[in-house]
């Protein structure tokens, strides 16, 4: 792997640029989340956040990409990583005109995640 702060390497695949895992879920707004497919992760909903395992990281370091497809509510819903450890983390979602968090049982939506980082 390239050092941290190394200027782009093209076209080339490292250990810390591979995807690690990723999955793909939906929250139904009635307090239950279902996952449609995933590689390397699990989900639950436990006091209105999302809990997700990771395969397991060397450290806290590793980047969670997500995007979410909200269902039943305004297009002003964004997901926002909280904790993180080096087997899980944990995500909310934030409605982004009032900045706040909104439980994860009230929300209708679709969720994909990928994670990348380093694994020794």
């Amino acid at each position: 792997n390239p050092p941290v702060g190394t200027a782009t390497v093209k076209n080339s695949l490292y250990a810390k640029n591979i995807v690690k895992g990723w999955i793909h879920l939906r929250t139904d707004g009635a307090g239950a989340i279902t996952v449609h497919d995933a590689f390397g992760m699990g989900a639950s909903i436990s006091a209105g956040n999302i809990l997700v395992t990771t395969p397991t990281f060397d450290n806290a370091n590793y980047a969670v990409v997500a995007t979410i497809e909200p269902t039943n509510l305004a297009h002003n819903i964004v997901v926002s990583t909280g904790t993180k450890t080096p087997t899980s983390f944990s995500m909310t979602y934030v409605n982004t005109t009032t900045g706040a968090t909104v439980s994860a049982n009230v929300v209708n939506a679709r969720v994909s995640i990928m994670i990348t980082g380093t694994q020794t």
